[in-house]
């Protein structure tokens, strides 16, 4: 997967480690990237800019589809 910079051609930063069969993915508002990933029924999380996982959220997580925030 890769991430470009807002109006522009420059990649940010590819990320493959975490990443199986990706189904949606949010940004949160502190910059955090939440991908869901419906093979192995995950959630993972990077920090901003970066492309190594910080968490992968599994527990109550099944077959995931779609990501959301609330206030």
């Amino acid at each position: 997967m890769t991430e470009y910079a807002s109006g522009k051609t420059s990649l940010l930063r590819t990320i493959s480690q975490g990443i199986s069969n990706p189904v949606a993915l949010v940004f949160g508002s502190d910059g955090y990237l939440f991908v869901a990933n419906d093979a192995n029924s995950t959630v993972t999380e990077y920090a901003p800019g970066k492309n190594v996982v910080v968490r992968t959220i599994s527990q109550g997580v099944n077959a995931p589809f779609d990501l959301a925030f609330g206030p």
